[in-house]
């Protein structure tokens, strides 16, 4: 009787640890990056092209389960820069760029702290220029295009990971693409 007394507590105790800890389904997360910008080429031939730009990504998700999850965001693609001569002048036109989107996420743990994500959706882009150059080459434009990515997360804690995402969101405009390799921070809640 004594020894049962004793077990029994001892018994609870492990029952306690020995139930998985529930993580929440919900996640967010920002990322900052380089963002490259490729456009085809103008009527007009270019004298400079400044291709390269600060972005950043701001997201949110659900996972379904550990291995998928449906994710939405907004990505700031940063600035495109382009300057031509036309009739003895140089002019420049700018266009900033961005995004919003809907993706699947796929996710291959690789051990205990590490996972190879990869992403497919849908992005509705826009680019926004200063309109200087003639010949249709305008940069300006919004378009519905196909979302392609892939990434590794390394896990500090059970809520938060690092990321590093390399992410192509296709075309902006009818002459503008963009792509981007970020670094971020995900938490769970």
């Amino acid at each position: 009787m004594k020894t049962l007394a004793l077990l029994l507590p001892l018994l609870a105790a492990s029952q306690v640890h020995a139930a998985p800890v529930q993580q929440s389904n919900w996640y967010a997360g920002a990322s900052l990056g380089y963002s490259q910008f490729r456009a085809d080429r103008a009527v007009t031939p270019l004298i400079k092209e400044d291709r390269r730009a600060f972005g950043a990504k701001f997201y949110g998700g659900y996972r379904l389960s550990e291995n998928f999850a449906l994710e939405g965001g907004y990505v700031h693609l940063g600035r495109y820069k382009e300057t031509a001569r036309q009739a003895g002048a140089d002019l420049t036109q700018t266009a900033r760029g961005s995004a919003f989107y809907g993706a699947v996420v796929g996710t291959l743990p690789l051990g205990e702290s590490f996972a190879l994500n990869g992403r497919l959706g849908v992005a509705r882009a826009r680019a926004n220029s200063t309109h200087v150059l003639t010949d249709g080459a305008t940069l300006d434009g919004r378009k519905t295009t196909r979302l392609i990515g892939v990434g590794l997360e390394y896990k500090l804690s059970p809520g938060f990971s690092l990321t590093a995402d390399f992410d192509d969101y296709g075309k902006l405009s009818s002459r503008l693409k963009d792509r981007m390799l970020s670094v971020g921070l995900k938490a769970s809640f």
